[in-house]
């Protein structure tokens, strides 16, 4: 539905399309407001809060949005959970009964009518940029009570005494423009007036429009902030923390308040404020807000506070990290829940992705401070995720210290993980004797694989590849298979083509995709197909995709003769499979609990629909899916048009390996693709020779192709139900 924003925070965007977070310490971001009884496709485009002087008291205050992907305009109620809002589904406004109705902006008129614009196209759900749009159908509604009295309105030629009393107005419309007017006048005889109304006993929403309207007219003055401090509405007092943050730097005064306030302030929203303002100002006084906040019993659940608080503190970790650091100092500020739940372990891994000495020495220090056990494991998890894609020629000092202190001969998985990250020998030999081992938890050993594979380590080589095809867990085995990506010694296709017919089904089709990635491996995989040694039907589509990645003439036409064209398709093939595809739902109407089981096998791979699935492509749930056209085309032909924030990207590595995958993170050390198989490779960067992006979607072509006539009818039927 929406985002609530505040000061401060980092937010969710598509990813794919729009990059990380601009700070990459960020190390977590807010997400959509929740929303109960959901109604409608995902797509709520513009909206407004309804304050206006027409519609019945219901609507007062309620969220009012375009729901793009329902052609429809709904209503929403905005309730407080913490420091923040929750939603729930309202009712409808405006019900189209047109799959051509767009609803975008919506806004609120002088009048009290809600305005709505529709581009109105026969395309709504991410069409072709290169189409011939028609432009001159679009729309705008006005949605007014019976018998409303039209307004005509003109307040420039208002005084500022009758501009002022509009600010009381319960007509918002005319609330905002009479303080823009004022704004623009900025005239210091109203602002006597504006101090008295912020103390007069009123409703909040006046007090805050004169507060605004004295702020923007430059009546805030230090000592008149000092007093609204102790204003009697909350409101009032978080706008003020605002403004005094704005300054970036507060007087003495001032800053003092703002502690105090943080120790004793009851309300939440306010001390959300405090947690943004922290932030901003010097850090004599941000620090000690975030101290006082982290110290209250209240706030270590709030949606909102622990990610503000963090914020707070990693702004002032690097310029301000001996003042960080003393926090730490007090034993019992580690104890507090939000310390251990979300800035130790946050602090830790922020010094050592950014390894220059004084981070080094400052992630030392706080090892040193730690009180005990859990609080040191928090700080090694923390070290570990962030020496992820990096190398030493040899292992700094500080941490060399830290390494002395935590491996010994029976390890936590803390301790380890932090050892290999910094390619300790010792920690190695340690790990590969317990990913060998059916004793050790299967879930241990798959990230213990995973961190081997992103070190390379030469000696992890060949107890890897002896994984495949033992009596090893199936996930470590596949586990192992991904970790061997980044290797490339012949030692790996000997042994995967002799265990190749006793292995199962899976691990079999996993193993040809690895061998796929290297281009002598694939060519020497489809010689052996050729010539009979190895069966045919072994190479599923996906190896057979990646093998045509290498753009090798020989590979090209082997994988023609012995599995057919591979690659995209004829645009009139393509037409063909889709008037066929169309035909047949016309025939029959299909059965939707027999399409969940073809769902879970096919589409739930990499989509999600009613919470089944993974997220690798587009959420289902709230898209078009009463469209069956669109349903059909991108089904059919998933290459017509890809989202970019589901583009997938080749990486090809120095070593010739090539490997295709949504890219899942990107830093200046390391690059994370997610395959089609739901499986996440991380690729130090140093090692990547090329990344550039795939013309090919991972959804692959011919999905609907094994299915009879009655099961395609009856996946349509599921994906197009109700929810």
């Amino acid at each position: 539905l929406c985002l609530h924003g505040v000061q401060g925070g980092y937010y969710w965007k598509s990813f794919g399309k729009h990059g990380d977070l601009h700070n990459p310490y960020a190390y977590g971001y807010f997400d959509h407001m929740k929303e109960a009884n959901y109604v409608g496709g995902h797509v709520t485009v513009g909206g407004s809060f309804y304050r206006g002087p027409s519609f019945p008291e219901e609507y007062i205050g309620k969220y009012i949005g375009g729901n793009l992907l329902s052609h429809d305009v709904y209503w929403h109620v905005i309730e407080p959970i913490g420091s923040t809002y929750q939603a729930r589904h309202g009712g409808e406004l405006a019900v189209s009964n047109d799959a051509w109705c767009a609803p975008t902006d919506v806004t609120i008129g002088p009048d009290g009518a809600v305005y709505f614009s529709d581009w109105n196209d026969q395309r709504t759900a991410h069409p072709d940029p290169d189409a011939d749009w028609d432009r001159t159908n679009g729309r705008v509604y006005r949605i007014q009570v019976k018998d409303a009295v039209p307004v005509s309105v003109d307040l420039s030629e208002k005084s500022n005494n009758e501009l002022i009393d509009l600010l009381g107005s319960q007509n918002q419309w005319m609330v905002r423009h009479a303080r823009s007017i004022l704004t623009e006048r900025r005239d210091p005889s109203i602002q006597s007036t504006l101090k008295e109304m912020i103390g007069r006993p009123s409703d909040s929403n006046t007090q805050l429009e004169a507060l605004w309207t004295l702020y923007s007219c430059g009546g805030m003055t230090d000592d008149l902030a000092d007093s609204l401090l102790l204003h009697l509405k909350p409101e009032v007092r978080r706008w003020v923390v605002r403004y005094l943050g704005d300054a970036r730097e507060v007087p003495q005064s001032s800053g003092e308040r703002l502690v105090q306030m943080a120790r004793t302030e009851a309300d939440v929203r306010v001390r959300s404020q405090l947690a943004s303002t922290a932030k901003r100002i010097q850090s004599e006084f941000g620090l000690r807000i975030v101290k006082e906040i982290v110290a209250r019993d209240e706030d270590g659940g709030d949606p909102y506070l622990p990610l503000l608080l963090w914020w707070a503190l990693e702004d002032k970790a690097v310029s301000h990290s001996q003042g960080v650091l003393e926090l730490f100092e007090d034993p019992d500020f580690w104890s507090e829940p939000i310390v251990k739940g979300t800035l130790v372990e946050r602090l830790a891994r922020r010094y050592t992705a950014d390894p220059t000495d004084l981070n080094l020495v400052s992630a030392g220090t706080l090892f040193t401070l730690a009180p005990d056990q859990d609080s040191r494991n928090r700080l090694i998890t923390g070290f570990a995720k962030g020496l992820q894609g990096k190398t030493f020629e040899k292992i700094p000092q500080p941490l060399a210290t830290i390494l002395l202190q935590v491996l010994d001969k029976n390890p936590s998985e803390e301790a380890l993980a932090f050892a290999l990250r910094l390619d300790h020998p010792g920690a190695v030999s340690i790990a590969i004797d317990q990913i060998g081992s059916n004793d050790e938890e299967t879930a241990k050993r798959v990230r213990l694989i995973e961190i081997l594979g992103e070190i390379s380590h030469p000696d992890a080589l060949l107890p890897l590849v002896h994984l495949v095809g033992s009596n090893a867990p199936e996930k470590v085995q596949e586990a192992s298979l991904r970790a061997l990506e980044n290797y490339s010694d012949p030692a790996i296709p000997k042994h995967l083509y002799s265990v190749l017919d006793q292995v199962s089904g899976n691990i079999r089709s996993r193993s040809i995709n690895l061998l796929a990635g290297k281009e002598v491996w694939t060519l020497e995989f489809l010689k052996k197909v050729d010539s009979g040694e190895i069966p045919q039907d072994y190479a599923t589509l996906t190896p057979l995709r990646r093998m045509m990645l290498h753009k090798n003439e020989e590979i090209a036409d082997l994988v023609e003769k012995h599995y057919g064209k591979i690659g995209q398709e004829s645009q009139g093939l393509l037409k063909g499979r889709i008037r066929g595809v169309t035909s047949i739902l016309g025939l029959h109407e299909g059965n939707a609990e027999k399409g969940h089981e073809l769902f879970l096998n096919t589409c739930a791979k990499c989509h999600t629909l009613f919470g089944e699935g993974n997220e690798i492509g587009p959420e289902l749930t709230s898209m078009d899916r009463k469209n069956r056209e669109w349903l059909i085309t991108n089904i059919v032909d998933p290459n017509s048009i890809i989202r970019p924030e589901y583009q997938s990207h080749v990486i090809e590595t120095a070593d010739g390996a090539i490997l295709t995958g949504m890219l899942a993170q990107s830093t200046e050390d390391a690059v994370t693709l997610i395959t089609s198989e739901n499986e996440t490779i991380t690729f130090p960067r140093d090692e990547i020779e090329e990344i550039y992006e795939s013309k090919l979607s991972l959804m692959p072509e011919g999905l609907l192709d094994p299915m009879q006539p009655e099961e395609v009818q009856n996946l349509f039927a599921y994906l197009m139900k109700e929810e």
